[in-house]
C-alpha cells in the first residue's frame, strides 16, 4: 500500500511537472506574441507619425501655393484693370482722331479701329483665364481634402500601411502635377500679357 501511495505521488509530481512545463511554454508563446504585437504597433505608430509629418508638409506647401495663386490672381486683375484703362484711353483718343481725320484719313481710321478691336479682344480674354486658374485651385483643394480623409482613415482603422502610403504618394504626385499645370498656365498668361503690353507701333 505504501508503494502504491508513493507511486501515485510520483505520478502526481510528474503530472504537475508536465503541467508546469506546458504552462511555461504557453507563457513563452504568449510573451513572444505580445512582443510581436508591440513591435507591430510601434511600427504602425511610427508610420502614422511619418504620414502626419508628410501631411503637415503637404499642407504647408498647399498654403504657400494658395498664397502664390492669390498674388498671381491679384496681378491678373491689376493687369486687366490696366488694359481696361488703356482701352478707355485708346477709345477716347480714337474718337477724337476719328472726328479730325474722318474726311481725309480713311486708311488711318481703319488702322486705329483694328487696334481698338484687338485691345477689346485682349481685355475679354482675361476673365476665362482667371476662371481656369480658379478651377485649378479648386482641384488642388479637393485633392488636399482627400489626403486628409485618407490620413484620418489610417488613424482610425490602421489598414495596410504600404497600400495607404502608395495611395498617399499618388495623391501627392497628382497635387504636384496640378500645381505645375497651374504654374505653367500662369507663366503662359504672363507671357501673353507681356506680348500684349509690348512696344506699340508708331504711326
Amino acid at each position: 500500500e505504501l508503494v502504491t501511495e508513493r507511486r501515485g505521488c510520483a505520478d502526481e509530481r510528474a503530472r504537475l511537472r508536465q503541467q508546469a512545463e506546458q504552462h511555461r511554454e504557453q507563457q513563452a508563446a504568449v510573451e513572444r506574441e505580445l512582443h510581436t504585437v508591440v513591435a507591430e504597433q510601434t511600427l504602425l505608430q511610427r508610420e502614422v507619425h511619418r504620414l502626419t509629418d508628410t501631411t503637415k508638409e503637404a499642407e504647408s506647401t498647399l498654403s504657400r501655393e494658395r498664397e502664390r495663386q492669390v498674388a498671381e490672381e491679384a496681378d491678373l486683375r491689376n493687369a486687366k484693370d490696366r488694359l481696361q484703362q488703356e482701352l478707355s484711353g485708346v477709345r477716347k483718343g480714337i474718337e477724337v482722331q476719328c472726328a479730325r481725320a474722318e474726311s481725309e484719313q480713311g486708311e488711318l481710321l481703319a488702322k486705329l479701329k483694328g487696334r481698338l478691336r484687338k485691345l477689346e479682344e485682349a481685355a475679354g480674354d482675361w476673365q476665362p483665364k482667371l476662371e481656369r486658374a480658379r478651377e485649378q485651385q479648386a482641384k488642388l483643394e479637393i485633392e488636399h481634402r482627400i489626403l486628409l480623409q485618407r490620413e484620418e482613415g489610417l488613424r482610425q482603422e490602421q489598414p495596410d500601411v504600404a497600400q495607404k502610403r502608395k495611395e498617399l504618394e499618388d495623391i501627392r504626385h497628382r497635387c504636384s502635377e496640378l500645381a505645375q499645370m497651374v504654374t505653367e498656365m500662369h507663366e503662359h498668361l504672363f507671357e501673353n500679357l507681356k506680348d500684349d503690353e509690348g512696344p506699340e507701333e508708331t504711326d
